[in-house]
């Protein structure tokens, strides 16, 4: 029997709905935490809410102290390139709007790139997001 055990909770790299729900019926795992991070990114985050679907948060009161504040822009869903203003800046989604996650790079907040592959960590690079000069990990 897939139930006949005493896990009470699982954590691990994020699930698809479909797949979640699959896994609480089968297993009856009660909760389920996500993690959402790259080795090579500047970005972490969890999902505890065990919301099916949700990527994770980062609290209001963490949001508002820590150097990597959080942006989803607006992208061209067939190039998947962030869309520009006529000032040449990135547009942020409107909340429930779906965007290209991204977080300032910076020495408090740093982007080590990929040994050896210049052109790769070039493409993970947005520049000029919100202003002249600004540098953003583009996690898409």
């Amino acid at each position: 029997d897939d139930r006949d055990h005493v896990v009470r909770a699982a954590l691990g790299n994020g699930l698809a709905r479909d797949v979640w729900k699959a896994f609480q019926d089968r297993f009856g795992v009660r909760q389920i935490v996500e993690t959402y991070g790259g080795v090579e990114s500047n970005i972490r985050l969890m999902n505890i809410s065990g919301r099916r679907g949700a990527v994770g948060m980062v609290s209001p009161l963490i949001q508002n102290t820590t150097p990597c504040k959080l942006h989803f822009l607006k992208v061209d869903l067939e190039t998947g390139e962030p869309i520009r203003d006529n000032s040449g800046f990135c547009i942020r989604v409107q909340m429930g709007e779906p965007g290209l996650l991204i977080c300032p790079i910076s020495k408090a907040v740093p982007f080590q790139g990929y040994k050896g592959n210049k052109e790769l960590t070039e493409k993970k690079i947005l520049r000029d997001v919100f202003k002249k000069g600004d540098m953003y990990f583009n996690s898409g």
